[in-house]
């Protein structure tokens, strides 16, 4: 009877605390889908639209990962005008100060000349970023590899 007590108040507790790990951890994924709308609210205010399908979240318990289908990102006037394949941010908790990208695949990318538009299309195996902030600003870390660009 005591071994049966046991292993229920065993199992009580580690469901009390995958419960609490699970809330916490929506609280942040929350957080993170409210900052990427302010993000974006924040670049249409200055006229870049960004447009992107509702996130979807994975990652649980120690990572947080958003996936954005479908990303563009198009600056006033027409100037550039990019599309990409699916952008994956990603926090981890233990680089709270870091957010981390991927999005290999083929990106289209239109600049606008005096005589005319300027298709670029480039394909990455693998195309990631990092950006984070400290005390000596803002950085951004970026690598493609195995990347073709076509810009006939």
């Amino acid at each position: 009877m005591k071994s049966i007590l046991r292993w229920a108040t065993l199992a009580l507790t580690l469901a009390a605390f995958g419960g609490a790990a699970w809330l916490g951890w929506s609280f942040v994924a929350g957080d993170f889908a409210r900052r990427i709308d302010d993000f974006g609210q924040a670049q249409r205010a200055q006229g870049t639209v960004i447009a992107h399908a509702p996130p979807r979240f994975g990652g649980f318990p120690l990572l947080w990962q958003a996936t954005l289908a479908e990303p563009s990102v198009t600056r006033p006037g027409g100037v550039l005008d990019w599309r990409g394949p699916e952008l994956r941010l990603s926090w981890r908790l233990w680089a709270p100060e870091r957010l981390a990208l991927s999005a290999p695949g083929e990106h289209r990318l239109t600049l606008r000349r005096a005589d005319g538009p300027a298709p670029l299309a480039l394909t990455a195996a693998r195309a990631t970023a990092e950006v984070w902030r400290d005390p000596g600003g803002e950085h951004l870390l970026a690598e493609l590899a195995a990347a073709a660009l076509d810009a006939r």
